[in-house]
């Protein structure tokens, strides 16, 4: 089998990948990778699939634009190319940057820029925007390979000067120190009513947190409560 990507966006909607799948299946192709999100109210998905050699990938483009044209889909698809050697980056420390301030043009490309400009891979960015002057609506989360040659004093300063350029604050910690500080906790359950109802335990709920500390102050760490109520 050869490689393809496909590269599929729209509407969110239920059944997008059950379509996207049940088409990939029929035409003798076998799913290796996945990996989708949700922005906003958008689909983005990405499929790496085997095709069958006598497949043409064009011919396969042409089944999922039509499979998928109900669903106001748009698709795109590319073979996966091994002939060009694979980029190796050596030896690395994995960073998390998180930055918060009021939105505004240009916060992406100024941070990458400085991260660029020192041969830093960003493996995985996570931002949400709410167009808001609130600090805390406007989040951005960049997980970061900095290689073992660079000189990271030097990297981070840049990083807080062009932070507090843009009227942002920025945390800088090593993956492990985030993933130390961010905790998930349970709690319940815990009956509530009357004296009667208590002791018969007709109504309880339990709470479920996840506490992340984005490394400013304590006040600032971002919690999110999930209460389920049941019988």
């Amino acid at each position: 089998m050869k490689k393809v990507v496909i590269s599929v966006l729209g509407q969110d909607r239920p059944g997008i990948i059950a379509a996207v799948s049940g088409i990939l299946f029929a035409e003798g192709c076998n799913i290796e990778n996945v990996d989708q999100t949700i922005l906003q109210s958008e689909f983005s998905g990405i499929f790496i699939a085997g095709i069958p050699v006598e497949r043409n990938h064009a011919d396969l483009h042409k089944c999922l634009l039509e499979g998928l044209e109900d669903m106001g889909l748009n698709v795109f698809i590319k073979p996966l190319d091994h002939s060009q050697p694979r980029l190796e980056f050596g030896e690395s420390e994995t960073f998390v940057y998180t930055t918060r301030g009021p939105d505004k043009k240009g916060l992406v490309a100024s941070i990458t820029r400085v991260i660029a400009d020192y041969g830093v891979n960003v493996t995985n960015l996570q931002a949400v925007f709410r167009g808001s002057d609130n600090p805390s609506d406007n989040i951005m989360i960049y997980e970061v390979d900095v290689p073992s040659d660079v000189v990271q004093k030097d990297l981070h300063a840049d990083l807080r000067r062009t932070a507090e350029r843009l009227g942002l604050e920025i945390s800088i910690q090593h993956r492990k120190i985030f993933e130390a500080l961010n905790r998930v906790w349970i709690s319940g359950p815990r009956v509530q009513g009357s004296k009667e109802s208590r002791e018969k335990g007709k109504t309880s709920e339990i709470d479920i947190g996840i506490e992340i500390d984005f490394g400013f102050k304590r006040s600032n760490s971002a919690l999110v409560q999930f209460r389920s109520r049941f019988r």
